[in-house]
């Protein structure tokens, strides 16, 4: 294992933050899909003690091209928040929320487009919208908030900020993905769809929630990514179907895998705990307190290794996949091979049909390393 430190600059390194433990949809009724569970038990926002300006200013020292996430709950943006976004501007990093869009302050809205106006083409918004019409955004969230979602994307492309979405896809909305892609990109205005299938935690496991067929799953993403123009390849460059189809042409040099594994990333909760990654957010993973350590310390961690060689083993043990070590710890350490191996056995199919040979070195002439 390969473990990097700060000394050794690592390439577009990604330091996510939840600064408050606080959702304001969450505090009436909660999205169906929440996996957040301890949101629904706070009644007010409570205050962290996290020296989150400190926090950036360690990472900016990591390495090039870094990126600052924001990963509040509804309505739990303000003053804190801004402060920290700036604070990674100012060190050249860049920077983005990541919100359902429905209970965005108007004021920190307006210093979000503030702060894009002097750092153009620094400042981004993902927003979560699961489907391109109210009833199937309803299936996950509350159907009279679409409008606001969408409203407020158009807002954001006005202003000239970068906008993406999260799709998390789930057996009632995976048959409309081409129809959402077209919807997301040509009249939003995205730039970026990510697609991330349904976790049965939470609230999805409480309100029995089905996951998509694999083989309806990809072949949906498949048939939008080939059927789609520029724009719609472009915004759909980092899902799989992109690698699968440049395997067919013979393009393909495979992807990096998790990024918990792959890059410098960081996740920190609004106590200050750390872990690899939002996803990974399990006792194993668990480092500790980011008021007790560095990121150094955090980033030399046994937790943050055993992120890194399960993420690791989800791809190098296989050229045609790359999964998410989160959604497969369910399965157990037996369990979590198979169910890779099943969506690797999709992928080899259909390039079987295809006629491209597969082979694991990304370095001769005729190798294909599509990522799933």
């Amino acid at each position: 294992m390969n473990r990097k430190s700060i000394e050794q600059k690592m390439e577009n390194p990604l330091l996510v933050v939840e600064t408050q433990n606080y959702c304001k949809l969450a505090l009436a009724t909660s999205c169906k899909h929440c996996s957040v569970e301890s949101y629904a038990e706070k009644e007010s926002k409570t205050d962290s003690d996290v020296d989150w300006i400190n926090v950036v200013e360690q990472f900016a020292k990591i390495g090039k091209d870094g990126h600052v996430i924001v990963k509040n709950g509804a309505g739990a943006l303000g003053d804190t928040e801004i402060s920290i976004l700036e604070k990674a501007l100012t060190k050249g990093l860049s920077i983005s929320i990541t919100t359902e869009g429905v209970c965005v302050p108007k004021g920190f809205e307006s210093k979000l487009y503030e702060l894009e106006k002097n750092h153009v083409g620094k400042v981004g918004v993902t927003v979560s919208l699961e489907g391109a019409t109210k009833e199937i955004y309803g299936q996950l969230r509350k159907p009279e908030h679409f409008e606001r979602a969408v409203d407020f994307m158009k807002r954001a492309k006005l202003k000239g900020l970068t906008v993406a979405t999260n799709y998390v896809v789930h057996a009632g909305n995976v048959s409309s993905i081409q129809d959402y892609v077209n919807f997301a990109v040509n009249e939003l205005g995205v730039e970026k769809v990510n697609f991330l299938e349904l976790h049965s935690t939470g609230n999805a496991r409480k309100n029995k929630l089905e996951v998509a067929d694999s083989q309806k799953y990809f072949d949906e993403l498949m048939r939008t990514y080939r059927e789609g123009d520029d724009k719609v390849k472009d915004a759909l460059e980092g899902t799989f179907a992109a690698e699968v189809y440049r395997a067919e042409n013979g393009l393909s040099q495979g992807n990096n895998g998790c990024p918990a594994g792959s890059r410098g990333m960081y996740f920190i909760q609004h106590s200050g705990e750390v872990f690899p990654c939002s996803s990974l957010e399990l006792p194993q993973y668990h480092v500790g307190n980011i008021k007790a350590m560095n990121l150094e310390e955090v980033n030399q961690s046994m937790e943050f290794g055993y992120a890194r060689k399960v993420a690791q083993s989800l791809k190098s043990g296989n050229p045609l996949v790359s999964m998410c070590p989160g959604m497969l710890e369910s399965f157990g350490e037996e369990g979590r091979m198979q169910e890779a191996e099943k969506m690797t056995a999709i992928i080899t199919n259909y390039l079987k049909e295809k006629g491209v040979e597969l082979t694991k070195d990304k370095n001769c002439n005729n190798c294909y390393s599509p990522a799933f």
